[in-house]
């Protein structure tokens, strides 16, 4: 039996710019999560504590990794 596959092939510019693209992507959707809590540590820690109360991890290492 012979296989016929087509392979792709990607130049390097292209995946360092694919790769540039992701990288931006991720950081910008990190900044958002964060910049909007930034303002209300308080209220995110509460709001984190109360939905993690019927989880197994204590409350106050819920607290000490939300802030």
């Amino acid at each position: 039996m012979t296989e016929n596959r087509t392979y792709i092939s990607l130049k390097p510019k292209d995946v360092a710019i694919a790769y540039l693209l992701l990288r931006i992507l991720i950081g910008v959707n990190y900044f958002n999560h964060g910049f909007t809590r930034i303002f209300n540590i308080p209220g995110f820690v509460e709001e984190t504590v109360k939905e993690l109360a019927d989880s197994y991890f204590p409350e106050f290492l819920v607290r000490i990794n939300s802030y």
